[in-house]
């Protein structure tokens, strides 16, 4: 998982910017981004979504993700926000490689069996926010304890 001093210097790389360059195009202050590199302070979700934006990625859950496990305050808040980051990164890629030639039928659930470790629990709230739990930390305790909010089926689903 990179660190959020590794996604501001590939910011910095891809549009040959300086820190005090950078700052406004995330919507900070230009001392903020010291803060963020010595640890003083930690990306938001919303400079982390404008970062992900300057780094032209389709999904910023990856960027969310390693902020929120530099400034979680437990080990298993941290460790679930490292799987969180890897999971995301693996979505993308799977969503990616979706567009490839895939086996049929039950030879394609024959390998997904096979691929699949533990569990994945993926919950939509009404604005189309996921919520993903996996692995270990998809207890059944866990799922009870999340709120759930009623979804609309689209004729997508």
């Amino acid at each position: 998982m990179r660190t959020t001093t590794e996604w501001l210097d590939l910011a910095k790389a891809k549009h040959s910017l300086t820190d005090y360059a950078l700052a406004p195009k995330l919507g900070v202050g230009r001392g903020q981004i010291s803060k963020y590199r010595t640890g003083k302070d930690f990306l938001s979700d919303d400079a982390a979504l404008k970062l992900a934006a300057l780094l032209e990625m389709d999904n910023p859950a990856p960027i969310i993700a390693s902020a929120h496990a530099e400034r979680a305050k437990t080990s298993e808040s941290r460790m679930f926000w490292e799987r969180f980051a890897g999971l995301a990164a693996t979505v993308v890629m799977a969503v990616g490689a979706s567009a490839a030639p895939s086996p049929q039928g039950a030879q394609a659930a024959t390998q997904l069996k096979q691929n699949v470790t533990g569990s994945l629990y993926i919950m939509l709230n009404q604005g189309g926010v996921r919520t993903v739990l996996s692995g270990p930390l998809a207890t059944e305790d866990r799922i009870r304890s999340t709120k759930t909010l009623p979804h609309r089926a689209s004729a997508a689903s």
